[in-house]
């Protein structure tokens, strides 16, 4: 997926999120912050202390 998109995408993730935080609980869109950070597969550990998608 190309930077461009992946920011378009992300951008309606976050009207997206702020848009339902206001509808249920009532969380006033000036009050959230989202942070979206991309890691790696390789930091990525679903138990057992494994990296299952860098295999």
């Amino acid at each position: 997926m190309s930077r461009r998109r992946r920011r378009r995408r992300t951008a309606g993730q976050r009207r997206a999120i702020v848009e339902r935080l206001g509808r249920e609980p009532g969380v006033r869109p000036e009050d959230v912050l989202i942070s979206v950070v991309e890691t790696g597969a390789e930091n990525w550990s679903f138990g057992n202390g494994e990296a299952q998608l860098a295999k």
